[in-house]
Formats: C-alpha cells, sequence, structure tokens
C-alpha cells in the first residue's frame, strides 16, 4: 500500500514541457494586450503559477538535461545559464506583480492623501482665523 508515485518518464516531461512553451506564448500574448490594470494581475498570477511549473519540468531529472546532455553536451554550460535565468524571471513577475498592486491601490492611497490634506488645510485656516479674531477683537489697552 505504501507506493511510491511512478517517476515522470522521458516522454511525459518533454511533452509538458513543450506544451507549457505553448501556453505561455498564448500568455504573454494575452499579457501584451491587455491594458486593464486588474486583469494584468490577474495574467501576472496565471504567468507566476505557469513559469513555476514549467520551470520544475524544464530542470526535472528528465526535463531539459537529459535532452541536452544525450543529444547536444556541448550546450550543457548555455542550459545552466538559462536555468539561472528561471530564478531571476520568477523575481521579476513577483516585482511586477507587486508594482501593479502597489498601482492599483494608488488611488485608494491618493485619496487618503487628499483627505489628510483638505484637514491640514482647515486646522491650518481655523488657526489663522483664530489668531486673527484673537487680535483684532481682544482689548489690549491700546487708545485708537
Amino acid at each position: 500500500m505504501n507506493e511510491k508515485p511512478a517517476a515522470q518518464e522521458p516522454f511525459d516531461t518533454q511533452r509538458e514541457i513543450v506544451g507549457g512553451h505553448v501556453a505561455l506564448k498564448q500568455l504573454l500574448d494575452r499579457l501584451e494586450t491587455t491594458e486593464d490594470p486588474r486583469k494584468l494581475l490577474e495574467i501576472i498570477g496565471e504567468l507566476n503559477a505557469l513559469l513555476t511549473a514549467h520551470f520544475r519540468a524544464e530542470e526535472s531529472a528528465t526535463g531539459l538535461h537529459e535532452i541536452i546532455s544525450e543529444n547536444a553536451p556541448q550546450c550543457l554550460t548555455q542550459l545552466q545559464r538559462l536555468f539561472d535565468d528561471h530564478r531571476v524571471l520568477l523575481e521579476t513577475v513577483e516585482s511586477v506583480s507587486c508594482k501593479l498592486e502597489s498601482y492599483l491601490r494608488g488611488p485608494e492611497r491618493i485619496r487618503e492623501e487628499v483627505t489628510d490634506l483638505c484637514r491640514k488645510l482647515r486646522e491650518h485656516e481655523a488657526e489663522e482665523s483664530r489668531l486673527l479674531t484673537e487680535s483684532l477683537y481682544t482689548d489690549l489697552g491700546r487708545s485708537s
């Protein structure tokens, strides 16, 4: 009953990698043509999930390393650079996601800043009015 999950066959991983490339191209097309920031954030989330799974498949024991080492071992150094890019690309996706979230919260933050500015100006004007009233209507014993 304690069976280990079967190791993924190389052909399955290769098919998964190719499918990931197709899905990635379609997702990138959507990303580049979307202007609505909320929709962009949604697509960036999809991109993060897709890339995480896709890179995992590429870096797996039956992934690109096996294919390249068997068919073009002279390209292993280039492959390692591409694998190193995976981390950087995922960090970039996360950074863009954070920036979009901040941008979407921007109107709320700006509204709070406007409200705060109005409050400060009202307090300032009230203090000026109080000071002016006090200076004009307080009898300091001066003769006119």
